[in-house]
């Protein structure tokens, strides 16, 4: 049958209820990743053939990790268990160890039959065992069949090549699998390199470096850096694909090779929606107004202090400061940080609505952003140039060191053995921690209240320019920061990133890379999630978060049968709310998935409760539920081309 290419078939991916008001169409292109989803069962396996083999030293090779062989079962009326699985060797023995109730039969010579319901099977795969001492090269056969009448069966094969120990070049240690954030744009982030250090017995001479990887559609490209016995690699991905790609590197000398494989693993960032609440106000420290939530900001240049409501209207409170960071209590008291040192306490007269004289609370205080806690008892200030945090009683002044020893460095530790060098900008994360950003580095640091100070491993490889702004914890636990001007940039809590705004200079609204900024110099997250950024000569900027999506990228299916999206391991479908509501509990979605010809469906599976589906049989359906529910009905997905 003819293979037909499905250009476009996913439009409207997804919208999300009650995040963001900005719904923007994905749309994906279909064509190969991984092999499709037959009626059950259906085996997974390493990607090789006889010209691309696994080459290892003559010995064993475990089948775990990237290359770990897995079972999956696609239900149909005439799928039934137990299942059964057979390996065959055309040299070698094979070995596994029974999982459960699994058997197993042969195990160390070159037949090996395992038997047992499918989550036992796979239990016991991860435990398939490849030995072979001679130099050479085999295959492997792997069929899994049902236990129906008519059996169903999938069979697939490995190819594998031993090497000599004394003659093949190895990689020296275990490459480690990755995680990145899809690219948000067509010029893609710079991440950090892999390191693959070598070893040939032989020496050096004619010792090259290369790779193969699954998933094109996924993968846009490997590049290989340094020489022996020290190479790196550095991996880009596609504009807004997701999805798991293995990864095969291979180190020869032209005569032998060895090779080891690892898994990159694409998952999507939020969106971000991003707009001007004022465009006079900008240039220092931003916090918000307990009582109502307006958001109170410096604007650095005029050493003035205002209220700015919801719909953008900018109030002066107080001005006469030289100002970095400020707070304000629930009896609306202000606290400011000055730049040239001394923090000031501003009383606010709620009978005239008016700030009186600032008085200085503390003198010896130099420059750094200031939180308050959430009973109003204690301040929390950077210190900038006495390298520490410092704890501000609000009633008395009196100070005491949270963390830092006073002199420069990047230590951790507890306390005073814990170094700062310039720990300007501070944030609360989720637990009510304190986030420390060194100024013009890409150094940050997690201070509990306690005073223990750890490094967060954020925006990994990522290289710092200008940096004079916090990182911020969304509500959904990743990072956001201005971390190289101009471009404001979100991080998983590995370090993982990608960009949320434009990498050029501008003021412009809108959503992700169509937003530009100049020079973010403060922020917070506010209660109900909102992100308020202090942008020089733009204003005060916010930013919600819009929906992530998981997008496989290009696939094909021969015209008339049913492409599955059936499990994390090959393609699949989803979107995360990336939002919660005033209780922390995530927002509800709502996902169109279309295609421009022939049928979607569920695979004939229940609808969960709580979960609403329609459309089924047609080419557009929607799907609306709580997060999860919707995306474990989503592993039921498919979509089937018109015939011909």
């Amino acid at each position: 049958m003819a293979s037909k290419r499905i250009d476009r078939f996913m439009k409207g991916l997804a919208r999300v209820l009650r995040n963001t008001k900005e719904n923007k169409p994905v749309s994906l292109n279909l064509v190969p990743l991984e092999p499709r989803l037959n009626p059950a069962p259906n085996l997974l396996v390493p990607s090789t053939s006889a010209t691309a083999p696994i080459g290892f030293v003559a010995g064993s090779l475990a089948f775990s990790g990237a290359l770990q062989v897995d079972l999956l079962d696609t239900p149909t009326p005439a799928s039934t268990s137990p299942f059964s699985v057979t390996v065959t060797a055309t040299a070698g023995t094979v070995s596994a160890t029974g999982s459960g109730s699994a058997t197993v039969n042969g195990a160390g010579t070159a037949s090996l039959t395992l038997s047992g319901s499918l989550s036992d099977l796979r239990s016991t795969l991860a435990s398939l065992t490849y030995a072979n001492g001679t130099p050479g090269a085999a295959t492997l056969t792997i069929t899994a069949r049902d236990s129906a009448a008519t059996a169903l069966t999938d069979t697939r094969s490995i190819f594998v090549q031993a090497a000599s120990g004394t003659a093949a070049p190895t990689i020296t240690s275990a490459l480690a699998d990755v995680n990145y954030l899809s690219e948000t744009a067509a010029t893609p982030v710079a991440r950090a390199t892999i390191a693959v250090p070598v070893n040939d017995p032989q020496g050096s001479a004619g010792v090259v470096v290369t790779t193969t990887n699954d998933n094109p559609a996924l993968i846009n490209g490997i590049s290989v850096a340094g020489t022996y016995p020290n190479f790196t690699l550095a991996i880009t991905t596609k504009t807004g694909i997701t999805g798991t790609a293995v990864v095969t590197v291979k180190v020869s000398d032209g005569t032998n090779f060895t090779t080891k494989s690892f898994k990159v693993t694409v998952s999507p960032p939020p969106s971000f929606v991003w707009t001007t609440l004022n465009n006079t106000i900008w240039g220092a420290g931003v916090t918000y107004d307990k009582t109502n939530g307006d958001i109170i900001a410096l604007k650095y240049f005029t050493g003035e202090a205002y209220r700015i409501t919801p719909q953008g209207v900018a109030t002066l409170l107080k001005g006469g400061f030289t100002p970095a960071g400020i707070a304000m209590d629930a009896s609306k008291n202000l606290y400011v940080t000055q730049v040239n040192g001394g923090l000031l306490k501003v009383p606010y007269n709620s009978g005239t609505n008016t700030y009186g004289t600032a008085t200085t609370l503390v003198a010896g205080i130099k420059g750094g952003d200031v939180l308050i806690s959430p009973d109003d008892t204690t301040l929390y200030v950077g210190d900038t140039l006495n390298f520490k945090i410092v704890k501000v009683d609000t009633t008395t002044g009196a100070v005491t060191t949270l963390a830092g020893s006073g002199t420069a460095g990047y230590a951790d530790g507890q306390g005073a053995a814990a170094t700062f060098t310039a720990p300007r900008y501070l944030a609360f994360d989720n637990n009510g921690n304190i986030i420390v950003s060194e100024e013009n580095v890409n150094k940050h640091r997690l201070v509990t209240l306690t005073g223990a100070v750890t490094t967060l491993p954020l925006f990994s490889g990522l290289t710092t320019t200008n940096r004079l702004s916090p990182v911020l914890q969304l509500k959904n636990g990743g990072y956001l920061g201005m971390i190289n001007t101009p471009t404001v940039t979100y991080s998983n809590a590995t370090g993982s990133y990608a960009n949320s705004s434009s990498t050029g200079l501008g003021s412009s609204d809108g959503l992700n890379n169509s937003a530009q900024f100049r020079d973010v110099r403060g922020g917070i997250v506010t209660p109900n999630g909102n992100i308020v950024l202090s942008d020089l000569n733009n204003g005060i900027r916010t930013g919600k978060t819009g929906p992530g999506m998981l997008n496989p990228g290009d696939q094909s299916i021969p015209a008339g049968t049913r492409l599955a999206f059936s499990s994390a391991n090959l393609q699949q479908l989803g979107g995360f709310a990336n939002a919660t509501d005033s209780n922390g509990n995530t927002l509800p979605i709502t996902l169109t998935l279309t295609a421009q010809f022939g049928t979607l469906d569920f695979n004939s599976v229940a609808v969960p409760s709580g979960v609403t589906v329609s459309g089924v049989g047609t080419n557009s359906v929607t799907i609306s539920g709580p997060e999860a529910d919707v995306n474990a009905y989503l592993l039921n997905f498919g979509y089937t081309p018109q015939a011909g």
